[in-house]
């Protein structure tokens, strides 16, 4: 028996990008990705670590989303001065 998800995966990443949409995440060359277990991928490049862990937060809580993988990249910062 075939596994069956409530959305098909279309319908779910576009309420993923809405989601991702609704809040103030900085995120540049947002992608997203879904399969149809309602797994989310989420890559792009993201200004700091809390931009990076307000949009997997935001695209968790997309209903029919079981996983989120998070490929968001965050450059690396200037050398801290001692």
């Amino acid at each position: 028996m075939a596994h069956q998800t409530t959305k098909d995966a279309g319908k779910l990443e576009q309420e993923a990008r809405q989601f991702l949409a609704k809040g103030d995440l900085h995120i540049a060359d947002l992608e997203v990705s879904v399969t149809e277990q309602g797994e989310l991928t989420i890559k792009g490049r993201a200004p700091n670590y809390e931009s990076k862990r307000a949009a997997e937060d935001a695209a968790e809580r997309v209903p029919g989303v079981v996983k989120v993988r998070n490929e968001i990249r965050v450059p690396p910062g200037p050398p801290k001065e001692h």
